[in-house]
């Protein structure tokens, strides 16, 4: 990942907003609206089709099965045909897929629209994350995965805003009409980012194109404000490695291996965590007695974890990434025991003090695992790299609705599942404290060659 001179003379400013608005933070929002609204209409879907306790989380699998598809699928097009067609694809078909799902008549029908839809949502994730990675310094990288992830949330809390005027209590949604408002943000958002948005000048200048990355180079830096050296050497913006020497298999020798490991597992355990919780938590709400309406809970959550990411791309800026991975873990591991306890005795208050706490650490830790996958890889495979630990993750999400109806079948209650999920959290907080240290260090930015990598360093290959 490219982290020397010519990233660091793009300055920091309006420029990489922009394109975290019309990329990453674009199929964020559009992710956050459909992962919240599949689980919003998982009750009303449920009556309306007459549907058991055991198929009324398939469309919720199905939704992930599909995403995951569509992120292994991004990995080596997104390293072939650049960042931004993909992106561009991602929210496109977002939008029609969208529209589809709301007018389907049975529900084996619109389980396969929102299978092809969960592929296109997952097409963009990897490649618009390394597009602004790959224009931003290495310093204000987490600030701009914490913010994507907070338009995530945003996503959220607009679908749970229109379910709230819907009904408030989740149970007789009009969940064609929420599918449609779904359908609306990628469409303007396409049509924004068709106009705008600006392909990775690092992928431009690894496939040979230096004019058009030259070209992209200044008018980044001129948003910026900044002066950028007519003679800059666009090398510098691609890992030195031999490009034609990689191919997606590099990810499982040294100096990956152990890293594309356990950032897979870490990806895997915190989409267990979190989709498990999302999928469980409506259900938990609404059987507790008093307190306010479903809809209004789980948007008072979604909001206070949209102010958390915020809070935690600022906290990136002064502490270690390897400390606050470690610490997210630990405290999610907690956060789930506490929710298990305090809800299975009555104690409501401190049941939902505990479950925002597990959306905020659920998103601290996705914000660090979700930056790293795009930063450990040479140019010409980050986002093969990084849609294998992204992906790997997004299995943990498709499994989770489906464990948590199992366990609630065997046991009768939610505390199974999250006494299962608090465990492998606190394995996941031991295998972060083993993983290399994860800031990238501008002291160490000059590579020279594949493998080149000092041991006591993360696995970043930079130019």
């Amino acid at each position: 990942m490219p982290d020397g001179p010519v990233v660091n003379q793009l300055g920091f400013g309006l420029a990489q907003w922009i394109i975290l608005l019309l990329g990453s933070g674009a199929v964020d929002f559009c992710d956050g609206i459909e992962i919240v609204l599949v689980n919003l209409v998982a009750v009303s879907t449920a009556k309306e089709f007459n549907l058991g306790d055991n198929i009324k989380p398939l469309l919720t699998t199905v939704t992930f099965a599909a995403l995951c598809v569509g992120i292994y699928g991004s990995g080596r097009f997104g390293d072939t045909f650049g960042r931004r067609i993909p992106t561009l694809l991602s929210l496109l078909g977002t939008a029609i897929l969208g529209l589809i799902c709301a007018v389907m008549p049975t529900y084996l029908s619109m389980m396969a629209a929102r299978s092809i839809l969960g592929v296109f949502m997952g097409f963009g994730m990897t490649p618009s994350a390394a597009l602004i990675t790959e224009v931003t310094p290495a310093k204000f990288r987490i600030v701009m995965r914490a913010a994507s992830k907070g338009l995530s949330n945003f996503g959220g809390i607009c679908i749970c805003l229109a379910a709230l005027f819907d009904d408030p209590n989740l149970t007789t949604l009009n969940w064609r009409k929420l599918m449609i408002v779904g359908a609306i943000f990628p469409a303007i958002f396409f049509v924004a980012s068709y106009i705008f948005l600006p392909e990775s000048p690092a992928f431009l200048a690894s496939i040979g194109k230096e004019s058009e990355a030259r070209e992209c180079v200044h008018k980044i830096g001129q948003l910026n404000g900044q002066v950028i050296d007519a003679n800059l050497d666009l090398k510098q913006l691609v890992s030195q490695q031999t490009e034609a020497a990689m191919h997606w298999t590099t990810i499982f020798t040294h100096p990956f291996m152990f890293t594309t490991a356990a950032m897979t597992y870490l990806a895997f355990i915190v989409n267990v965590a979190q989709s498990g919780d999302s999928y469980a938590a409506p259900q938990i709400l609404m059987e507790m007695e008093g307190g306010s309406p479903a809809a209004v809970k789980m948007l008072m959550k979604t909001t206070v974890t949209t102010l958390f990411a915020v809070a935690c791309g600022l906290v990136s800026m002064r502490w270690s990434r390897e400390f606050l991975m470690m610490l997210s873990f630990a405290l999610l591991s907690a956060s789930l025991c506490l929710f298990a306890v305090f809800a299975s005795i009555g104690l409501n208050a401190v049941a939902s003090i505990s479950s925002y706490c597990i959306s905020c650490c659920a998103m601290s830790c996705t914000v660090f695992v979700y930056q790293q996958a795009v930063e450990i890889y040479p140019t010409a495979i980050t986002t093969t790299g990084g849609a294998f630990i992204m992906g790997g993750g997004r299995i943990g999400a498709v499994v989770a609705s489906l464990v948590v109806e199992n366990f609630k079948g065997l046991t009768g209650y939610y505390d199974a599942f999250y006494y299962f999920v608090a465990g492998l959290c606190a394995l996941g907080a031991v295998l972060a404290q083993l993983l290399p240290r994860l800031e990238p260090d501008e002291k160490h930015a000059q590579v020279s060659s594949y493998g080149s990598i000092d041991s006591r360093k993360p696995c970043f290959v930079t130019a």
